[in-house]
């Protein structure tokens, strides 16, 4: 885990005109216009898109897409989806490389397993994701393979489940005496 050591955030004024800097260790940086305006929409995107309802990962309306949690004395985005492709705030990826929509991917696996691998309660959470969740943004090819993928998911588990169950049986079975037929 990479530890941050920005101490402070600070606005100075300086000749009536504010000027954003922060300290790294001993040093004071100045944040540019051009990163103050994309911090201003980065945060207006994620107040308007994370923070309100319904979820916009999985459509629920029951919780938001993300919560903020304090962290050193700084204010830090985290999930609160359960079907968040991510488990983390992705901060360290490079902003040419990341956009914030990639921040609210769903996760076809935890999406099976947040409903419990029925069949259709799968159906209902693909349902509720396609109108107004992030599949509600997907190309119609790329929804379709998360569909499929959840699906095939659920119905993998609930078969091996029920392999399990049914070795389960048979060994108690066989153990108090009594013959399989």
């Amino acid at each position: 885990m990479i530890k941050r050591e920005v101490k402070a955030l600070k606005v100075d004024n300086v000749e009536d005109k504010k000027r954003i800097c922060f300290t790294i260790g001993k040093w004071k940086v100045k944040q540019s216009k051009r990163s103050r305006r994309m911090a201003k929409l980065r945060e207006e995107w994620y107040r308007i898109h994370g923070l309100s309802f319904p979820c916009r990962i999985c459509g629920s309306s029951e919780h938001t897409a993300l919560t903020r949690i304090m962290i050193d004395e700084e204010s830090v985005p985290s999930y609160n989806c359960p079907i968040s492709k991510w488990e983390h705030w992705p901060k360290a990826i490079p902003d040419c490389e990341y956009s914030p929509e990639m921040s609210l991917e769903a996760s076809p696996g935890k999406l099976a397993e947040y409903r419990g691998y029925g069949r259709l309660n799968i159906e209902e959470g693909l349902l509720q994701f396609e109108e107004r969740g992030n599949g509600a943004n997907m190309e119609e090819d790329e929804l379709e393979r998360f569909k499929e993928e959840a699906r095939h998911i659920g119905d993998e588990v609930r078969a091996t489940a029920w392999i399990f169950k049914r070795m389960s049986l048979t060994m108690e079975n066989d153990s108090n005496g009594e013959r399989q037929l």
